[in-house]
C-alpha cells in the first residue's frame, strides 16, 4: 500500500484518463470514491475494512460505484509497483443476484435494437462500446459486428444511449459491454439470462 495514497490520486485520474480512456469527470469520480473509501476505511486499509466500508450504510447506495473505484486503483497501483487490498464483498453480493435484472425500459430499447439491426441474439454479450461508431447520422450510428468485423448495422442513437446511461451511468469505456452483468461492469450479462429477460418481457408486455 502506498504510504500516503492520496498523493497519487491526480496520477490515478491522468492514468484514467490518459490510458483507460475515460472521460476526464468519470475519472474525476473515480478519485472523489478512493478518497472517500480512504477517508472512512479503517487504517491501515486491509481486504476487511474495505468490506466493513462497502457493508456501511453510508457507501450502500453507491457500492458497486465505490468497488468499481477503488479496483481501477488497484490496477493503477500495479503499474507503478504497488500491491494494495481489494474487497472481496462484491462476490458475495453477486452471488445473491444471480437472479440477473434488467429494467423493462432496458429491455424494450434491446428488443427494439435486435429488431432494427436483425441482429443475432448470439451476439449481444460481444457488444462493447467500441463498436458503436459514434459519428451522427441522421440520429444513427454504425454498429460493427462483434463477430464479422466487416459487417455493419444502422442503429438509433436514442436507443443505444438509453441502455448505456442504465448500464454505464458514469461514463463508458472502449471495453463497457451493451449489457453488463451488473450496473458499471466490464463484465457482459451472459446469454441465456439475457434470453429469459427478452423472452419474459415480450411475454408480459
Amino acid at each position: 500500500m502506498p504510504s500516503k495514497p492520496n498523493q497519487d490520486l491526480d496520477k490515478f485520474q491522468d492514468w484514467l484518463i490518459n490510458v483507460q480512456f475515460i472521460s476526464r469527470r468519470t475519472a474525476s469520480v473515480y478519485a472523489s470514491r478512493v478518497r472517500a473509501t480512504l477517508k472512512m476505511s479503517e487504517q491501515p486499509v486491509t481486504t476487511d475494512s474495505l468490506n466493513e466500508f462497502l457493508k456501511s450504510a453510508w457507501a450502500e447506495r453507491s457500492r458497486d460505484g465505490y468497488y468499481c473505484a477503488w479496483n481501477r486503483f488497484a490496477e493503477f497501483a500495479a503499474t507503478q509497483g504497488l500491491t494494495i487490498p481489494r474487497p472481496t464483498l462484491r462476490s458475495e453480493v453477486r452471488l445473491a443476484r444471480r437472479e440477473y435484472d434488467i429494467p423493462d425500459r432496458v429491455v424494450d430499447c434491446l428488443l427494439e435494437l435486435i429488431a432494427t439491426c436483425n441482429i443475432n441474439r448470439k451476439k449481444i454479450p460481444l457488444i462493447k462500446w467500441k463498436h458503436f461508431n459514434r459519428t451522427p447520422n441522421q440520429g444513427q450510428w454504425e454498429l460493427q459486428d462483434p463477430v464479422e468485423s466487416a459487417y455493419y448495422y444502422s442503429v438509433p442513437i436514442s436507443i443505444v444511449t438509453e441502455i448505456y446511461k442504465w448500464g454505464h451511468p458514469d461514463q463508458p469505456t472502449e471495453d463497457s459491454p451493451l449489457i453488463p452483468i451488473i450496473i458499471g461492469s466490464k463484465e457482459p450479462m451472459p446469454l441465456n439470462p439475457v434470453k429469459r429477460l427478452l423472452a419474459k418481457r415480450k411475454r408480459t408486455r
